[in-house]
């Protein structure tokens, strides 16, 4: 049986794992964007919802990446235009 040490995150926390600044957290809430509950003034976030929320982003996130790799598969010159125009679409930033 498998203890589960965190119930909620912080607004920290939360923002850390996101890489992210802790204003956009609390915006995110605000848009219903993440689920939250309030205990006083604080907001925590349910650790179990939040992992599943973050792992089918990146399941989606993956899934893109692997589409854009395979489209480019083959060899052969890409006109940069083609795979910035890609990355518009996907909304990938350069790495």
């Amino acid at each position: 049986m498998e203890v589960k040490t965190k119930i909620f995150y912080t607004v920290s926390e939360l923002a850390d794992m996101m890489s992210v600044r802790r204003e956009t957290i609390y915006r995110m809430a605000k848009r219903g964007e993440l689920p939250f509950v309030k205990f006083g003034k604080s907001l925590r976030f349910n650790a179990d919802e939040i992992d599943k929320l973050l792992e089918s982003v990146k399941s989606s996130k993956d899934h893109k990446q692997t589409s854009l790799e395979g489209m480019f598969e083959g060899g052969g010159p890409i006109d940069p235009k083609i795979i910035d125009e890609v990355r518009d679409i996907w909304n990938i930033k350069e790495s």
